[in-house]
């Protein structure tokens, strides 16, 4: 049988084998901790008999106006556990989180231009391409900008493709850190400037809250440090 239910903080202690696969993108603890506290709603995981994670979904929800929108930075399941339509229910939740609590317009993901099964399955969830961004990974391979409208675009405008592709520079303003900047949305693609290695490991700057005034905010709910098993 398998539970999907909201992540936790000792849940990041035995994820990491889900992590595993080389199309995962992986960050610090700190940045986890983040998604956490900011966007709790938007961070499930799938556990299996036995407590075993068999994957999970990392998402926020963020832009202005009609580009108010839900944002899938991380969803993986295990080797093991795939073809269960795992990733299919973790993606519908997060859709479900988007379009009837935060009233937002689409929701948005990027995905390696050479990751063909993963593209083909959000295709099949109804994702179309919206956009190519060029070297958007670590500046080396382009990055596809896939997009699904809500209810709330009735006029699916959010999901018209451009006609040509753009640079990391060119994509939308996002506040991070207290500062506008342009590039990729947080959790995703190279870092802007202004971040630097710390310790000997990677620094993310990361966003404030910036909800739109004609859309509400998924509740500020307490964050659950620990599994109610533990």
């Amino acid at each position: 049988m398998t539970t999907i239910r909201r992540f936790c903080c000792n849940d990041l202690l035995r994820f990491a084998s889900v992590n595993l696969d080389h199309l995962t993108e992986t960050f610090n603890m700190s940045f986890y901790m983040t998604y956490l506290a900011r966007w709790p709603d938007y961070f499930h995981v799938a556990e299996g008999p036995g407590n075993r994670i068999m994957g999970y979904i990392m998402g926020k929800v963020e832009g202005q106006g009609e580009s108010w929108h839900g944002h899938v930075t991380a969803v993986t399941v295990a080797p093991e556990y795939r073809r269960q339509q795992l990733a299919k229910k973790l993606m519908n939740l997060l859709e479900d989180i988007s379009d009837k609590i935060d009233k937002a317009y689409f929701v948005d993901l990027f995905v390696r231009a050479s990751n063909t099964p993963a593209i083909k399955m959000y295709a099949k969830l109804g994702y179309v391409i919206y956009r190519r961004v060029l070297r958007y990974y670590s500046g080396e391979e382009d990055g596809l900008d896939m997009r699904k409208a809500l209810s709330r675009d009735v006029e699916k405008k959010s999901i018209i493709p451009l006609k040509r592709p753009v640079t990391p520079d060119e994509l939308e303003p996002t506040i991070r850190g207290g500062t506008t900047v342009r590039g990729p949305p947080l959790g995703a693609g190279p870092e802007p400037s202004g971040c630097r290695p710390v310790g000997g490991q990677r620094m993310r700057c990361l966003p404030n809250l910036d909800y739109p005034p004609d859309s509400k905010p998924t509740a500020v709910l307490p964050i659950r440090l620990f599994c109610a098993d533990t």
